[in-house]
């Protein structure tokens, strides 16, 4: 028979792990930002504890990543890329997805941080760049996106865009 005070001790144990894992958090784009440079240059979110950011703090540990970019081409049609940014990870893999309507012009996996992931779609149209996936970070950082371009099509991330990272273990 287990003593009450054991009971006890394990609630609280089983308590305090639950407390230590970070919550969901979800950052949403509200502006167009727009990459006219081949030198990356970082998403600004909205969202923590309000105003502007560019990333979302993570410590070491393993995180569930999705969401979506609305991407909006420029012309002409060209390869244009996003990268995760942040902090060294230990492994992972996030996949993704560019679809336009029910096209999937590129898709792929990205296995590190500062990884181009091509985004290529019809000029002057609007698209999704979606991606979902496991990433386990060695350290603690910033975690975000960028954008750039790969030599003269623009591109914007239009609001509805969002990035959401839940630590699982």
């Amino acid at each position: 028979m287990t003593h009450p005070t054991e009971k006890t001790y394990d609630i609280e144990q089983r308590l305090n792990a639950l407390i230590a894992a970070q919550p969901a958090r979800v950052w949403r784009n509200t502006q167009q930002g727009n990459f006219t440079s081949t030198s990356q240059v970082a998403v600004s979110w909205e969202g923590g504890q309000g105003g502007d950011s560019t990333g979302i703090p993570v410590v070491a540990g393993t995180y569930l990543v999705r969401g979506m970019l609305v991407a909006a081409m420029g012309s002409p049609n060209q390869n244009v890329f996003a990268r995760f940014t942040g902090p060294a990870i230990a492994s992972g893999a996030i996949g993704f997805q560019c679809i336009e309507g029910t096209t999937v012009y590129t898709s792929g996996i990205c296995t590190a941080i500062n990884q181009d992931c091509t985004i290529n779609m019809v000029a002057s149209t609007s698209g999704e760049f979606k991606f979902e996936g496991i990433v386990s970070f060695s350290a603690g950082g910033t975690f975000s996106m960028a954008g750039r371009i790969s030599s003269t099509t623009p591109w914007a991330c239009q609001g509805g865009s969002y990035l959401e990272l839940s630590q699982v273990a």
